[in-house]
């Protein structure tokens, strides 16, 4: 299974694997210092996700389970404001998670922000479904 690494910086990493057709976005422990870091390091993990294939023939997998967990109103608009929901663009989009609190979040906020992504706390389960 190949996979390269397309983005790294303190706060994450991208990765693609062109035989699984799959683009993983991992958020890293570290938090971020300020809403301006949040919103720049966004933009740069999806401006170097490799754009030019069909997107719609891959799947995306944001796997957020080490990320620090925010609920304030703004860091969610500063990550809304960090661009187009990409997962829009692909076959199948996921969001992991570690807690049922992160659960419960990020589907609000698919509900609220009308995305088009499945919430799973199970890695097996969110490749399970990226797969199907």
């Amino acid at each position: 299974m190949t996979e390269r690494t397309v983005f790294e910086d303190p706060y994450a990493t991208v990765t693609y694997s062109p035989d699984r057709k799959l683009i993983v976005y991992r958020r890293k422990a570290t938090p971020y210092p300020d809403l301006a870091t949040a919103r720049a390091s966004l933009e740069a993990a999806r401006g170097a996700m490799p754009l030019g294939l069909k997107l719609s023939h891959h799947v995306f997998l944001m796997d957020v389970r080490e990320g620090p967990l925010r609920v304030d109103p703004e860091f969610e608009q500063a990550t809304e404001a960090s661009g187009p929901d990409i997962s829009k663009l692909f076959k199948r989009a996921a969001v992991l998670v570690k807690t049922a609190v992160g659960k419960l979040q990020m589907s609000r906020l698919r509900n609220e922000r009308a995305r088009i992504f499945e919430v799973f706390d199970d890695e097996t389960e969110a490749y399970a479904f990226l797969s199907s």
